[in-house]
């Protein structure tokens, strides 16, 4: 773009629309988005008497319902393993058995280490076989960057705030143990690193209304993080020393932060670092460049660059889906109401049992001398002419409603039961018919559906992104690959790939509840019906049932191939012998064992060939 449409990024601009979107984000609903979070996390954990606490000694009861919804929910969310498939848009993914072959072949030369048969494939060929090997890739930085943790943390921070979000950049020093050239002496740096963040907390928009990130002209990512981390981020980018030492703690945003800790007195400085990402756009407006710039309420840290990236790197999820906000909302802020109910009337009840099984005891001092305790069989002093029975006495605590507990329940079963997580869903019932608790089961979780659905976006989203860093920041270097045919390297060239229309499919697989022992069931009685080999059975085994189950399916490949070789030299041998006619008789007999040969009729001439062939065979 023409340098006269360049908006000028300043730490003064960026910082004033942070302030204005935070104090929007302060408005939200009844309580502002910052103050519900933190009464819904306290909440969450089980901190629900806060200033609510008595003078009393007696214990406040905590039956935490929402706890147990928000851990059955996700644990629905997350069990099911999840797999990306990657495809172009324009090339054909359909594999025939000739091009599986092929592609086998290929692999094989690869983890010799030869690249050959891979630059003999055409440009597609080398295509289909790269974003079929990506699926594998994809698990592979599932594991690097503990994508179940990153999720896990991700949608929990949903339940509770009403939105989850997972930034995703690129780190130079992460080492990734590839070399550039052969002598292993230029290493090659650099990777994608996710991590969970607040949205409510460190996402800014530029237009709160616009559901789809994608769609908006920039966002700011805060981060909290140490000075001296700031620090080095300037001096690594060249920032002039006079300019670092303008990086100094802040506190500004303290308000805003629902630390658990907020309120100690912390000795580390911290300073709030804004990243911009942002659109530039051309002339006409049809075409925009994606840049970041970093920087704290008084200096840029990073100046402006382009990140090569399209899509912005965070992917979000909303828990409860709202009109025109791209902030879900929480499902706890509206369980809070019964929640304090429930432990309001179950402490009340247990109070009135506790004050009804040990009284208050009131003790008439001036008739009775010396220490008074509950002790069994203490002995009182007891002075006076007056009735016994006004020296002491038990204060009759007020007696509360027998049904107190059985409603307390009733609100606790139709909390649970109005959340989704009823006596069906959560298990609680007779093991008699295991067939139909299942069934009840996937009833009760059908109307998670939707919720489900906006996951697996959410999920979907998130690996368009890193599939983006890789396209556009790996450059050439080798895919590690772990697969059926063990580990291997795959040549990569993301240059090749940047004009390409990525398409990303999530496949949702069986809970993992069920998967592992029921996949290794069906296997097993393929192979006893002799349907599939061994080996194909060991193929397919669940990841994590066997240990060294790679190693295994080596040995078992080793096996089979020597077996085969077996096969074909035996038959070989039996062609042989049967090849052998006279004349090859003939040729081995030496002189006095030709003329006796000669002598012979035909019957015995055939009976003496069919004996050697016997013996032939028998030496086999």
């Amino acid at each position: 773009m023409s340098e006269k449409n360049k908006v000028l990024q300043t730490a003064e601009s960026i910082w004033e629309q942070h302030k204005n979107f935070t104090d929007y984000k302060a408005k939200i609903g009844r309580k502002g988005l910052y103050e519900q979070t933190e009464r819904n996390e306290k909440f969450y954990v089980g901190d629900q008497w806060l200033g609510n606490e008595t003078k009393s000694k007696l214990p406040l009861i905590v039956i935490n319902v929402i706890n147990r919804i928000g851990e059955y929910k996700l644990s629905q969310l997350l069990s099911n393993p999840l797999t990306a498939n990657f495809s172009a848009d324009g090339i054909s993914s359909y594999v025939d058995d000739d091009r599986a072959t092929k592609n086998d072949n290929v692999i094989s030369d690869l983890q010799a280490g030869k690249t050959e048969s891979f630059e003999a494939l055409s440009e597609d060929e080398k295509m289909i076989l790269t974003f079929s090997a990506l699926t594998d890739y994809f698990n592979a930085t599932c594991e690097r960057l503990k994508f179940d943790n990153l999720c896990q943390n991700a949608t929990k921070n949903a339940y509770v705030s009403g939105t989850g979000a997972i930034y995703t950049y690129w780190d130079d020093e992460v080492d990734t143990g590839l070399f550039a050239d052969t002598e292993k002496k230029t290493a090659i740096k650099g990777d994608i690193v996710s991590e969970v963040i607040n949205a409510e907390e460190q996402l800014d928009f530029e237009n709160p209304a616009q559901k789809d990130i994608d769609k908006q002209d920039y966002i700011i990512i805060s981060q909290k993080m140490t000075v001296e981390k700031a620090k080095r981020i300037a001096k690594q980018n060249g920032l002039q020393d006079s300019e670092i030492e303008k990086i100094k703690e802040d506190s500004s945003d303290a308000k805003y932060s629902y630390e658990r800790d907020k309120d100690l007195d912390d000795t580390v400085k911290r300073v709030t670092v804004l990243t911009k990402l942002f659109k530039e756009y051309n002339d006409d407006g049809t075409d925009f460049t994606l840049k970041a710039v970093m920087s704290t309420k008084d200096v840029i840290i990073r100046e402006e660059w382009e990140t090569g990236l399209k899509k912005y790197p965070v992917a979000i999820f909303s828990w409860i889906d709202r009109e025109k906000s791209i902030f879900g909302d929480s499902e706890v802020t509206y369980l809070i109401p019964n929640q304090i109910a429930i432990n309001r009337m179950i402490t009340a009840a247990v109070w009135s049992s506790m004050l009804n099984g040990m009284p208050i005891m009131l003790v008439n001092k001036n008739l009775v001398k010396g220490a008074v305790t509950n002790q069994p069989g203490q002995i009182w002093e007891f002075n006076g002419s007056e009735d016994m029975r006004n020296a002491a006495g038990y204060i009759n605590p007020p007696q509360t409603s027998p049904a107190l507990s059985s409603n307390a329940m009733d609100i606790i079963n139709n909390t649970l039961q109005h959340a989704g997580a009823n006596d069906a869903a959560l298990g609680n019932l007779r093991s008699d018919n295991a067939t139909a608790i299942v069934t009840l089961q996937e009833a009760a979780n059908a109307p998670m559906q939707p919720l489900k659905n906006r996951y697996y976006q959410f999920v979907e989203d998130l690996v368009r992104i890193w599939a983006e860093f890789w396209i556009k920041n790996y450059g050439e270097r080798k895919l590690k690959i772990s697969d059926k045919n063990g580990n291997w390297y795959l040549p990569f060239d993301g240059e090749k790939y940047k004009n390409i229309v990525l398409s990303v499919r999530i496949d949702v697989g069986a809970s993992t509840m069920w998967t592992s022992a029921r996949s290794t069931e069906i296997l097993e009685n393929w192979h006893k019906a002799g349907d599939i080999t061994f080996l194909q059975e060991l193929e397919r085994f669940p990841s994590g049932v066997v240990n060294d189950l790679s190693g295994l399916i080596k040995e078992a490949k080793k096996a089979q191939m020597e077996q085969q070789q077996l096969i074909e030299q035996q038959q070989e041998s039996e062609n042989n012998i049967e090849k052998m006619g006279e004349d090859t008789f003939y040729d081995e007999l030496d002189d006095e064992e030709a003329q006796a040969y000669d002598d012979m009729d035909y019957a015995e001439r055939q009976n003496l060939i069919e004996n050697a062939k016997a013996a032939v065979a028998g030496e086999e």
